[in-house]
């Protein structure tokens, strides 16, 4: 049975505001059921009319009011900054590799060590070298300062690096550290890499040396 064309103009706009919705839908506009519930006013006429004239994606022209976050990170940061800045009582040089055992980490900065964030640092001792007297790359660690030998003078800072002293304590307790186990890591297995590839050349100039005698 042939439809009339009333019939397919019908059909023909059914799928084209079926398709309409699926685009107003999926770009965050007006959706399906606000569209379907908007009631038709007047004949078949008015409706022609509107849609002749009436844009097919209709706008939420509603003001965007910008939302306060409740918790500022940035702020936050600063403000433990600056907490931080009253607690320092210095800076000091300590021999890593020798004291490692007594190192104690975790009591701050739980989080796992990363083998990706280790093998990022030994690649920067072997570009750029280790740079220790530098804020960037200093470990900090807690101490009471009724441990530090008398007469232990600490720098301020890493202005003058020639003068920073080694950190003298009068025990051999543990020391908490408050963040760089990663670092420590990396230069642990950095500095176990060059063991092994001295102990390598080593064998090599043995080697040579037999052969020449």
């Amino acid at each position: 049975m042939r439809q009339s064309n009333e019939e397919t103009r019908i059909d023909e706009r059914s799928s084209i505001e079926r398709t309409t919705i699926i685009q107003r839908s999926a770009i965050g506009l007006h959706s399906p059921l606000a569209m379907a519930g908007k009631k038709k006013t007047g004949g078949r006429n008015a409706d022609n009319a509107g849609e002749s004239s009436a844009s097919p994606l209709h706008l939420d022209t509603r003001p965007i009011q910008a939302v306060k976050a409740e918790n500022d990170v940035g702020q936050e940061t600063q403000k433990l900054d600056t907490q931080l800045a009253k607690c320092r009582a210095g800076v000091a040089w300590i021999d890593l590799l020798k004291m490692a055992k007594r190192l104690k980490f975790g009591v701050y900065n739980d989080r796992a060590e990363n083998e990706t964030e280790r093998n990022k640092l030994i690649a920067s001792f072997q570009k750029a070298g280790i740079v220790s007297m530098r804020e960037t790359s200093a470990i900090p660690i807690i101490v009471d300062m009724k441990r530090l030998r008398s007469g232990l003078t600490l720098s301020s800072d890493f202005t003058e690096p020639e003068k920073i002293r080694e950190l003298d304590l009068v025990d051999r307790d543990e020391i908490v550290v408050a963040s760089g186990q990663h670092r420590l890591s990396a230069l642990q297995k950095y500095n176990q890499s060059l063991e092994d590839e001295y102990a390598a050349l080593e064998k090599k100039r043995e080697k040579i040396a037999s052969l020449k005698n």
